[in-house]
C-alpha cells in the first residue's frame, strides 16, 4: 500500500463571515470607563468555546445594554438545518445573564445561538461534532475524537511514513484550532527512556511532504489510552481562501508510529509498508531481494554474502546502480549543473522577465533553498514532485515515485533510458518527466506560505516552471 493522498474538492462560499467570540466594538473615548455598543444593539451573547463534542458543557454568557432591564432573556439554539432545537429563558442580573447547556445534539455542523431583546437579535456560532471519526488500520477500527470550527475531510494511517494524516477544509478565520485525541494503540511518541515524548506535526496546503512546515501545537491532555493535541490552524486568506490544510502527525521515534514494527519485515512489506520504512534490530542489516524487492533482516556478515551472490542489495539506490551503464551514468552526472548555477539562472530569469516576487529578496532573513528531484509538469500550471535525486550520483533516492507509479514494471532500466534521452542518445524512454533543481525563496523555516519557487532543468538549464508567490 502506498501513501494515500486525498484529492479534496471544496465548494467554498465566499463572503460568509462567522463571529466566533464576543463582538468587538469600538474602544471607549479617552476618560470614559464604561461604554456600550453601537446604537440599536440591546444584547450580546457568546459561548466559551468555538467548538464542542458530544456531552460537552456549553457555557453561555451575555450582557444587556438597556437600563433597568428585568425581563427574561430567551436564548435559541438553532441546528445546521436551521431548526430551533432548544429555547431557554434566562434571568438578568446587573445587566448580565448566563446559563449552561449540554451538547447532546444529533447532527454535526454549525449551530447558531440567537438572543433577541426588543428589536435586536444577536447571533453567535459554534461548531458541534456529534460522533468521533473512525479509521481502520491492520483490520482494526480506531475511534478518534476531534473538534474544530473547521470541517474534517478525512484521516488515515500512513504506513509508509508511520504517521497519521488529517485533512480539513473551511478553516477561514483567524485563531482556529484542531483538537484531536490520539489513541496510543494507533500512534504514540516515546523517548529513549520509555517516557512520553513530544509529537512532530507538519502542516501544508495539499503539497508534497518536503514542502510541509512544522505546525504550532500543544499537548493539552494525556491518559493511559490516549493523548490530546490542540493544533493551531494557519490563516492565509489569499493563497488558501478555502482554508484547506493537511496535517501529518508523527512520533519522535518512528517505532511508535502506525506500524507493526515488532512483526517480521516480510509481513510488514505484505501489509503495505515501504521497504525504506522497515527497521531492523541492532546488529542486523536490511537486504532487499532482487527477485521481488521484498525485505529481509539478516546478520551483517550474511548480508555481505547475499549481496556478493547477487541475491539482493542493501539500498534502494542499488536498484538503479545495478542496472546502470557506467559510461552513460558518468556522462549524465557530468552534465548536471550545480545548485549555484541553478540559482544564478533563476536570478537572471527574474531580471529578464522583470518578475516581482512575493518576498523582498533584499531582506537579511530571505534565503534560497535548493533540492534536486524528478518532476512531471501538469497543465496548465501544476506539477507532481515524484522523486528526490542525489546530486552526487544522479540517481533517485527512492525506489518508487511518490505517486505510486512504478516505471520499472514497464522497463527496469527506465532511469538509464531517461539519461540517454537527456544525452541525445537513442532510447526507449517510457515517461515524460524532468530532472530539475527546485529553487525556493523563503524567509521563514517554520511558517506556512506559498514561497516563490522555480524549476530549472538540471541538464539543459532551462526554467520550466516559475511561481512568484502571488
Amino acid at each position: 500500500m502506498k501513501t494515500l493522498h486525498l484529492s479534496i474538492i471544496v465548494i467554498f462560499i465566499s463572503g460568509l463571515l462567522f463571529v466566533i467570540s464576543n463582538p468587538v466594538f469600538a474602544p471607549c473615548l479617552v476618560g470614559v470607563t464604561k461604554c456600550g455598543p453601537p446604537p440599536g444593539v440591546t444584547v450580546v451573547a457568546s459561548t466559551d468555546s468555538q467548538f464542542y463534542e458530544k456531552n460537552d458543557t456549553i457555557n453561555i454568557q451575555g450582557r444587556i445594554y438597556l437600563q433597568n432591564y428585568t425581563k427574561l432573556v430567551t436564548i435559541q439554539v438553532i441546528n445546521p438545518n436551521n431548526t430551533t432545537i432548544q429555547s431557554i429563558d434566562v434571568p438578568v442580573t446587573n445587566d448580565t445573564f448566563g446559563t449552561k447547556i449540554v451538547a447532546n445534539f444529533d447532527k454535526t455542523g454549525l449551530y447558531h445561538l440567537v438572543t433577541c431583546v426588543q428589536d435586536w437579535c444577536d447571533r453567535s456560532y459554534f461548531k458541534f461534532v456529534s460522533e468521533p471519526y473512525t479509521t481502520t488500520f491492520n483490520g482494526k477500527d480506531f475511534v478518534i475524537k476531534y473538534k474544530s470550527f473547521a470541517d474534517l475531510v478525512g484521516m488515515e494511517a500512513d504506513v509508509n511514513s508511520q504517521a497519521l494524516r488529517v485533512h480539513i477544509a473551511n478553516a477561514t478565520a483567524q485563531g482556529l484550532q484542531f483538537v484531536i485525541g490520539l489513541p496510543r494503540e494507533l500512534i504514540d511518541s516515546k523517548g529513549y527512556d520509555g517516557k512520553d515524548a513530544s509529537f512532530r506535526v507538519l502542516v501544508g496546503m495539499d503539497q508534497p511532504d518536503k514542502y510541509m512546515q512544522p505546525a504550532n501545537f500543544t499537548e493539552i491532555a494525556s491518559s493511559y489510552y490516549s493523548r490530546t493535541l490542540a493544533i493551531h490552524i494557519p490563516y492565509e486568506p489569499v493563497p488558501n481562501s478555502a482554508g484547506v490544510w493537511d496535517f501529518k502527525i508523527m512520533p519522535a521515534d518512528v517505532n511508535f508510529g502506525p506500524s507493526a514494527s515488532a512483526e517480521p519485515p516480510l509481513k510488514l512489506f505484505k501489509l503495505g509498508m515501504a521497504v525504506t520504512d522497515i527497521k531492523c534490530k541492532q546488529d542486523f542489516q536490511l537486504v532487499i531481494k532482487s527477485e521481488d524487492n521484498s525485505p529481509a533482516c539478516v546478520k551483517l556478515q550474511t548480508a555481505e554474502k547475499l549481496v556478493a551472490r547477487g541475491w539482493g542489495y542493501k539500498s534502494l539506490s542499488d536498484i538503479y546502480t545495478r542496472n546502470a551503464d557506467p559510461n552513460i551514468l558518468s556522462q549524465f552526472q557530468s552534465e548536471i549543473i550545480s545548485s549555484q548555477k541553478a540559482i544564478q539562472i533563476v536570478q537572471d530569469y527574474i531580471k529578464e522577465k522583470n518578475l516581482t516576487l512575493s518576498l523582498n529578496t533584499n531582506q537579511n532573513n530571505v534565503r534560497i533553498v535548493t533540492s534536486l528531484g524528478y518532476v512531471q509538469i501538469l497543465p496548465p500550471n501544476g506539477y507532481s514532485y515524484l522523486l528526490n535525486v542525489d546530486p552526487k550520483t544522479g540517481l533517485p533516492l527512492e525506489e518508487t515515485p511518490f505517486n505510486g507509479t512504478d516505471y520499472r514494471y514497464k522497463n527496469p532500466q527506465w532511469w538509464i533510458e531517461l539519461e540517454k534521452s537527456y544525452l541525445g542518445i537513442a532510447s526507449n524512454r517510457t515517461e515524460d518527466g524532468n530532472v530539475v533543481w527546485d529553487v525556493v525563496y523563503t524567509n521563514c523555516s517554520s511558517c506556512i506560505s506559498n514561497n516563490p519557487s522555480f524549476f530549472v532543468d538540471a541538464i539543459t538549464g532551462k526554467v520550466i516552471r516559475a511561481y512568484t508567490g502571488y
